[in-house]
């Protein structure tokens, strides 16, 4: 047993019917004010008694490691926010370098620096936050496929197939497959958008198709194909079809998103390049929503528990 924890206990109605502590054995479940309890219900469907598990560790244990995560993270934010300000400085270094060299007027009055591209990032946003067409993309498209990336195929499936005893080998393959997808729907489907024009059409057969991996995924959670070797044998492949699915679904939106976006009134008004950067701007909510969304949802189906 980890040395970190307290106490473990298999309770059955309240009382102890087997714990870490052999003198507990029989006595009601009773928690020190100072730690940290954790419990599982384990209760087999139709069973009249109640089975649970409980786990205690010390505050201070729990309040520690979870410090230590934050500080963890806090140090990686800080890293990664210097380093994007070191190489946006670059940038604009650059492209002020490259605009001075090919000036034939000398106008050397244009200003440069953070300060300079923070406020094109905003006048380029505030465009876009007042364009119906990019708003529509963002919302319907965007938004959507970032959020299942990172709630979905990131975030909440690694943690229920590990709690429905996948190694992690096979999680990992899952993830590779959908990355496979994604390459081969997206270099297959830029050709046909090139030739076609119809960014449109490709960007709802990808919505639709997401849609689709994310339903099979779910009917693999939900069905019953029962226990062993037979059950596996039918739940891996529907479950990596699925993940497929939506990999492919993200390749035929990767693909057309941009052809899509420097269509758009707006990228007439501001210029292809600024619209584009304003929509992979605002997409970025999907990343950052998709977790916290697809956690809450858990939380309320009563599944995280058992993954924890």
């Amino acid at each position: 047993m980890n040395p970190d924890i307290s106490a473990v206990a298999l309770l059955v109605d309240g009382r102890i019917a087997i714990h870490t502590d052999p003198f507990m054995v029989g006595r009601s479940w009773i928690s020190q004010a100072s730690d940290y309890e954790y419990r599982v219900d384990v209760t087999p469907s139709g069973s009249t008694p109640q089975i649970t598990v409980a786990i205690t560790l010390p505050e201070d244990i729990v309040y520690g490691r979870v410090f230590r995560n934050a500080k963890n993270f806090l140090a990686l934010f800080v890293a990664s926010a210097f380093l994007a300000n070191l190489f946006l400085q670059l940038a604009v270094t650059l492209g002020r370098d490259q605009r001075l060299a090919t000036s034939t007027q000398g106008d050397r009055g244009e200003g440069g620096g953070l300060p300079d591209a923070l406020t094109r990032l905003g006048f380029e946003v505030g465009q876009a936050l007042r364009s119906r067409g990019l708003l529509a993309t963002i919302g319907f498209v965007g938004i959507p496929a970032k959020a299942v990336l990172t709630g979905v195929v990131v975030f909440a499936r690694p943690l229920l197939m590990t709690g429905q005893g996948y190694r992690q080998e096979d999680i990992g393959q899952m993830l590779m497959i959908y990355a496979g997808s994604v390459i081969l729907a997206s270099s297959a489907i830029a050709r046909v958008v090139d030739r076609s024009g119809r960014s449109g059409f490709v960007l709802g057969i990808g919505g639709i198709s997401s849609g689709l991996g994310l339903l099979l995924i779910a009917f693999v959670d939900q069905a019953t194909f029962g226990h062993g070797s037979y059950a596996e044998t039918i739940e891996t492949p529907l479950l990596a079809l699925g993940i497929a699915t939506v990999g492919s679904a993200h390749g035929l939106i990767n693909a057309p998103i941009v052809t899509h976006v420097a269509e758009l009134d707006l990228a007439r008004r501001i210029g292809a390049a600024s619209a584009t950067a304003a929509y992979r701007f605002l997409e970025r909510i999907g990343h950052v929503a998709g977790p916290i969304l697809v956690s809450q949802l858990l939380v309320l189906s009563g599944q995280i528990g058992s993954v924890l």
